[in-house]
């Protein structure tokens, strides 16, 4: 057991190696969990994912225990795998583990070719097709995703003049005006698409994974944050609509949700000390957003 498990503490190395899990190797992490590539049994390679701390931060003075997003993630990938969406096949959840859990998945060899926009398109319609799966969420619980979207963005807008020391205030009483009359869908929402949760192979989707922002809440803001994050164009419009229809909602509610992706680019630029530059040009398009849902 090598020094790139420390992350995993004494007691998961060692109930790593009573597994017979070995030959871990770093080879990547995101916000709430590093990524090891390890054998397991002396031949089947295998992924083992693990906690980077156990409290995660999610706003100003917010912290969600880590454990509950690996037993999510555990939980999400088995039911998307179920209902048809590629995902890996997960083999050990230890999720109860101290300080940390971590899990024990297929290793899903892939090469990082580009997928096209329409396939992109596809497998978000597929997702937001999927059964409603028969567990809680971990940062939403029983709320609605609009609760958990009005909430973060007042906490986030906190902490963004906490840590970046400039004025930003949102005021979640005069959000939740903008939502009145709204009947929102209820879809899973994946609420990360990104190329590094996508793994491919001769441009081929092989894998989705990383569910640790998942919602259960209307299509249209999972939508929103696509188009914030530049990737719609037709070929995924074409590809979405051979699954399900385009999602549609008034214009204030529109904003609002792309209010929620602009909001949350900017507080983990800060948060994580991931780019003052971009930290604030996220900002810069937080408050355009901000400014025109207002004046609706």
């Amino acid at each position: 057991m090598n020094s790139t498990s420390a992350s995993l503490g004494d007691d998961g190395g060692r109930h790593l190696a009573m597994l017979g899990v070995d030959c871990l190797e770093l080879v990547g992490h995101g916000l709430i969990f590093n990524v090891h590539r390890a054998r397991l049994d002396g031949s089947e390679t295998v992924v083992i994912r693990s906690p980077r701390h156990r409290w995660h931060p999610t706003g100003l003075h917010t912290y969600l225990d880590t454990n509950l997003f690996l037993k999510q993630e555990t939980v999400m990938t088995a039911h998307a795998r179920a209902h048809g969406i590629p995902s890996p096949e997960m083999y050990i959840d230890w999720s109860a583990g101290e300080p940390a859990g971590f899990s024990v998945a297929e290793y899903v060899p892939h090469d990082g070719s580009p997928l096209p926009s329409s396939e992109l398109g596809r497998v978000m319609g597929r997702i937001h097709t999927l059964p409603l799966p028969a567990t809680s969420l971990v940062e939403q619980g029983d709320r609605t995703a609009d609760d958990v979207v009005l909430h973060r963005l007042v906490d986030q807008a906190r902490s963004i003049q906490d840590l970046a020391e400039v004025p930003f205030e949102l005021d979640e009483n005069v959000l939740r005006e903008r939502l009145e009359g709204w009947e929102p869908g209820r879809s899973i929402l994946h609420m990360d698409l990104r190329d590094v949760n996508l793994l491919t192979r001769g441009g081929e989707l092989i894998a989705v994974i990383d569910w640790g922002n998942v919602m259960i809440g209307d299509p249209a803001l999972e939508w929103a944050r696509m188009e914030e994050f530049g990737v719609v164009n037709d070929e995924f419009i074409q590809g979405y609509t051979t699954i399900r229809p385009r999602p549609s909602a008034p214009d204030a509610v529109w904003l609002l949700y792309r209010l929620d992706t602009a909001v949350m680019l900017a507080a983990i630029h800060f948060q994580f000390s991931l780019g003052e530059r971009e930290g604030h040009a996220h900002l810069e398009r937080a408050r355009q957003l901000r400014d025109q849902l207002l004046s609706r």
